[in-house]
């Protein structure tokens, strides 16, 4: 997966766990969408 060199140092400037919190914004997206297509 190619990411943008300034998200990169936007995560990583926020310290350790860059990833886990890159993971985390990717999960909600994910849910998000999930729960947006979900038939009532």
């Amino acid at each position: 997966m190619r990411v943008d060199p300034d998200i990169i140092a936007f995560f990583k400037g926020q310290g350790k766990g860059h990833l886990t919190r890159m993971h985390a914004v990717l999960r909600s997206y994910v849910d998000a969408q999930k729960n947006r297509h979900t038939p009532s």
